[in-house]
This record gives structure tokens, C-alpha cells and sequence, in this order.
């Protein structure tokens, strides 16, 4: 404050103290040497101004309309900009206020709690804090007819969380229930479409509805402690079931429309698996199973004349055939496991010629062959002890050049080699459905990487020539946002840029356990900021508002702000020293 404000501030303050009801102004400089006045311990009046060099009230202290006690703080054009007053019931009220005169903070204490409120500049709710007396409290975001989310917690310490649409229906929904905290999501039109908790405390269930609202699958739990889960049709009559109970056994059945069981898949309590597939009239076509010792059989029946088309069985000396029958009953395939533990498929011509085999070897490969007039296998389909399903291609010097199959771990895998039998190009789909490709160099070192997780988000990866990730470049399934991460040499990640979950973009560094210590990037609005964390949280950070003021943030290891610093759209340096409960304890500018 400049000596002209000083000198207002005292004069007035003399005035007041003589008991004056009357506001006095003075912007006349102090002369020279003049004595220091002398200013009273106490004064009284019905309002105090400062001015500023120009005349325009920057500060007051009176009595609003009403006749609350009021404090203000205005701009360079005397707009009001925050406003403290006590209303006629006692409660505190804090306002600050944009140039155009609208409230877009409001911090409240009245008789039931403290209360938050941000606006935005056409008056609508943006964010509202409520702690209630009782130890309640809330959180809610947006500014639609309802809140978009809504955090709340009662004084039982129970805490529940709702997102709502545009129209302000809710849409998802995680509360308590009657056996613990439950989930619902919801459609546009307010149906309940997918249901996870608990009828009780013994028995979850998941629950999955169509637009209509009708129960299409359901998991879960009876007391009985038996699992199941049912799919329905449109019309809720159940089409597949899947349960296990310790007296059942586990089972799963599928129905036709008009209720009946046209596939069943049962494991009985004393072990022994069947498998039935039925016609329309519910005679059975197939049948699988494994009996009391331990062999198993498999057939295909007709339908009609009932004969059997295909048939495999095992022995307890260790046999196991398979045998396919023609429409009268003639036998054209064998296949089977001899005595000696050879398996073997032999398909035969009209001139008893082989020109299919399927066999294996030494009991550790099963192979089919396809051979040509001359007798030799230029494409073979194998499976090995890992029991992988492999289709392999050879050149005319019977070098394996092309490799299609699927691992013991369910991957499939194509991959293509060089005339020296390097693999080059490896392509693939993973158990989950993803697909993926990959480059390598000479000495079969993957380089380059690109595919599809399973939930359907494209990356590629480059590796180092230890086969270290080094940099991954992805596109999210949530925002469809670019992002690409470095690691070092260790495959750590340092370095993250991309899209964040609020239409920002943002590179962030990390340190060796992957603890985010810097932050670069702008807003979705364009605002920039960068951040400086601990290996907990963010301690210091600086940014520009959408207007283009620069601000600074100081937070203590609790995430409280303890310093705010930055300029005011007058162009004033500000500063605010906050104790731990967000509460200014000193602050410098107007």
C-alpha cells in the first residue's frame, strides 16, 4: 500500500474513532519530514474505504443491504471481485467474482456444514463440496440439470458414486446394498443393463439386461455354495446353463427354443465326463465319454437308421481306435494306436494308395502328411509332445520355409523364414484374440513389434539388440488417443506423451520405479502446465489459466496447497501462504 492509502486509511480511522458515521477519503501526499499521526487503538463507523492514486475504491468495510457485515475487494475498475460477509443467521460467506460480476467460488459455513461451491461464468454449477455437522460429506461435478458425478459419504462412514448423463439420468451407480456395495449401469433410456453385487452376504450375482430390461446372462452363487451361470433369450427363457455344485457335479446344458437339452457336457460327482449332442426329437448323434477305467469312447450316430458313422475307442491294454463308416457300413478310414504306442491315420485311394498319413513317431510327434506321386511329404501338418498343431511348407530341398500352428498355450503363429532358415516375419494371434506381427534381424532378435491387445488397442514396439523394450507407441480404447512411451536399457519406463483421460496432452517423466517426477503439457482447453513430483504426488507446479494468467502451486506431502503465487488479470504479482487445512494465513497483492 502507497503512502496516498496509508494516509486515506488513518484519516478515515481518526474520523471513525470521534464516533463519525461517515466515510472519509483523502489522497493528499504527506509532507516532508511531517510528524507520524498518531492513530487511535479503536474506531467506529458505518463503512471504511480505500482508495487508490486514481480515486477508485479498492477495499471497503461496511454493512451490505440487508445489514450484514461485509468486506469487498475490487479491481482497477472498482469492479467487486471478493466479497466476505455474515449473513443475518451468523454464516460466513466468501465470494470471488470474474470482471463481469458473476460468483465463480463460493466458500460457505452455515448450520449444517461447510460448502464449496465453483460456477461457471453463465452461473451454472461446476463442482460443489458439502461436509455436513454429522461427519457427512459430498462431491459433486458438473454443470448439466444434475451433477455429471457425484462422491458422498455419510456419517455411517458408507460412501457411494454416481455418473449421470447430459440429461442428468443416472448412468452408473457403486453403493452399499444389502450384502455389501453393489454396481449398475445404466442405458440411455434409464434401463438397467449390467448388475454386480449381492443378495446377501452369500450370494454375488452378475447380472447382464437388454434395452428392454430383460435378464439375457446371469452369474452367481446360491447358499447351497453352487456356482452357475445362465443365458436367456429375448423372451427370458433360458438357452445355455453352466453350474457346479459339490452333489452335481459340474455341468453345462444347451436348449433349442422349445426347451429342449440339445447339448449337455456333464462331469459327474464320481469323475466320470459325458458328452451328448441330440437331434430335434432328442435322439442322440453323438456321444462321449470316459468310463469307470479310465478308457474312453466317442461316437457319431445316424439319426435315422441309427447306425454308427464314426466311432473311437480305447482299451485297457493301451489300444485306442478310430474307425469312420460309410452310409452302408463300410469301413474306408482306420486310425488308431497299436500296442506298441504308435498312432497312425492312413487314408486310402480307390487303389489302396496312400497319399494321407497321419501317424507319429517314436510316440513324441504326430504328423499329416501330404505326399505326392513320387512319395514324397512337401506339406505336413504336425502336432508335437507339446502337442502344438503345426502346418509346415517345404522347398524342393525339403528345407521348412513357411510355419503356420498353434502353441501349447493356445497362440497361433505364422512365421516365414530366410534360405538359411532364420526366422524373419513371426505373425500371430494370442489366446486372447489379439493379433500381432514382428520383424527380426539376422540372428532372429526381435526388432519391431505391432499388434492389438485384447482390448482392441493398437501399439508398436522397437527393441533394442539385447531385446530390451525401448519404445512403445499405442493407441488408447477409452479416448482413442496416441501415446508413446522410452524406456532404458533396464525396460523401465521413463518417459510417457500422450493424450490424458481429460482431452489434455501431457508428457510425464518417471524415475527408475516408475514414480511420475516431472509433468509437461498442456490442458484440453491448450493451457500449459508443467509439474514437479515427489515419489508420491506433485509438489510443485506451475501452468497458465485459460486467460493466460501464469499461477504456481506449492503442496505439502499431504497434497495440501501451502504457497500459491502468480499474477492477477491487473497484471499484480499475488502471493497466498496457506496453513494445512487450505486456509490463507498470509497473502501479498490486492
Amino acid at each position: 500500500m502507497n503512502k496516498a492509502l496509508l494516509l486515506a486509511a488513518s484519516c478515515t480511522a481518526l474520523a471513525f474513532g470521534s464516533g463519525t458515521a461517515a466515510t472519509f477519503l483523502f489522497r493528499a501526499k504527506p509532507a516532508e519530514g511531517a510528524k507520524p499521526l498518531e492513530l487511535p487503538k479503536s474506531f467506529r463507523g458505518e463503512r471504511f474505504e480505500v482508495a487508490d492514486a486514481a480515486g477508485k475504491v479498492r477495499a471497503w468495510m461496511g454493512s451490505a443491504a440487508d445489514g450484514s457485515p461485509q468486506v469487498g475487494v475490487a479491481d482497477a475498475e472498482g469492479r467487486p471481485r471478493a466479497m466476505l460477509t455474515v449473513d443475518a443467521k451468523g454464516a460466513p460467506v466468501v465470494e470471488l467474482r470474474d470482471a463481469a460480476g458473476a460468483a465463480l467460488a463460493t466458500v460457505a459455513v452455515d448450520d449444517t456444514g461447510a460448502s464449496v461451491t465453483l460456477r461457471t461464468p453463465s452461473g451454472k454449477q461446476a463442482m460443489a463440496m458439502h461436509a455436513s455437522k454429522d461427519g457427512a460429506a459430498s462431491l459433486s461435478l458438473g454443470s448439466g440439470k444434475s451433477p455429471s458425478a457425484a462422491l458422498a459419504a455419510d456419517s455411517a462412514g458408507d460412501a457411494s458414486l454416481t455418473f449421470s448423463g447430459a440429461d442428468g439420468a443416472p448412468r452408473a451407480s457403486l453403493a452399499p446394498g444389502a450384502g455389501g456395495y453393489a454396481l449398475e449401469l445404466r442405458d440411455d433410456a434409464g434401463v438397467r443393463r449390467t448388475e454386480v453385487g449381492a443378495k446377501g452376504v452369500t450370494a454375488p450375482q452378475v447380472v447382464v439386461r437388454d434395452a428392454e430390461g430383460q435378464a439375457r446372462a446371469r452369474l452367481s452363487i446360491d447358499k447351497e455354495r453352487g456356482a452357475a451361470l445362465t443365458l436367456s433369450d429375448e423372451t427370458g427363457k433360458t438357452r445355455a446353463g453352466l453350474e457346479a455344485t459339490v452333489e452335481r457335479g459340474g455341468a453345462l446344458k444347451i436348449s433349442d427354443a422349445a426347451g429342449t437339452t440339445r447339448a449337455s457336457l456333464t462331469a459327474r460327482p464320481d469323475g466320470v465326463p459325458v458328452l451328448e449332442l441330440t437331434e430335434a426329437g432328442g435322439v442322440p448323434v453323438v456321444s462321449m465319454s470316459v468310463r469307470d477305467d479310465g478308457t474312453g469312447s466317442f461316437a457319431l450316430m445316424d439319426a435315422k437308421t441309427r447306425l454308427i458313422r464314426a466311432w473311437l475307442d480305447t482299451s485297457t491294454t493301451g489300444e485306442t481306435a478310430l474307425a469312420f463308416y460309410d452310409t452302408t457300413g463300410k469301413l474306408r478310414q482306420v486310425t488308431g494306436i497299436d500296442n506298441v504306442s504308435i498312432p497312425y491315420l492312413k487314408l486310402l485311394t480307390a487303389e489302396e494308395k496312400i497319399r494321407v498319413c497321419l501317424y507319429a513317431e517314436e510316440g513324441k510327434t504326430a504328423a499329416l502328411d501330404f505326399r505326392n506321386a513320387e512319395n514324397q511329404t512337401l506339406l505336413s501338418l504336425l502336432t508335437g509332445g507339446d502337442h502344438r498343431p503345426v502346418l509346415a511348407m517345404r522347398d524342393s530341398k525339403l528345407n521348412d520355409r513357411v510355419w503356420l500352428g498353434v502353441s501349447s498355450e493356445d497362440w497361433t503363429l505364422f512365421n516365414l523364414a530366410d534360405n538359411e532358415g532364420h526366422s524373419r516375419v513371426l505373425q500371430g494371434i494370442r489366446p486372447d484374440s489379439s493379433p500381432y506381427i514382428g520383424f527380426s534381424d539376422a540372428a532372429g532378435k526381435s526388432r519391431f513389434f505391432l499388434d492389438t491387445d485384447s482390448a482392441g488397442r493398437p501399439s508398436m514396439a522397437m527393441y533394442d539388440s539385447a531385446g530390451t523394450t525401448r519404445i512403445t507407441m499405442y493407441l488408447s480404447t477409452d479416448s482413442e488417443s496416441s501415446q508413446l512411451r522410452f524406456n532404458d536399457p533396464s525396460g523401465n519406463e521413463r518417459i510417457w506423451l500422450g493424450y490424458d483421460n481429460l482431452g489434455g496432452i501431457a508428457m510425464n517423466f518417471f524415475d527408475p520405479s516408475k514414480r511420475t517426477r516431472m509433468s509437461l503439457g498442456t490442458s484440453k482447453e491448450g493451457s500449459p502446465f508443467q509439474g514437479f513430483h515427489d515419489t508420491v504426488r506433485a509438489r510443485l507446479s506451475f501452468a497458465l489459466t485459460p486467460e493466460g494468467l501464469p499461477v504456481a502451486h506449492a503442496t505439502d506431502s499431504n497434497g495440501k496447497d501451502r504457497l500459491q503465487f502468480g499474477l492477477t488479470e491487473a497484471g499484480v504479482g499475488k502471493v497466498n501462504v496457506l496453513d494445512g487445512n487450505d486456509q490463507v494465513i498470509w497473502s501479498s497483492g490486492p
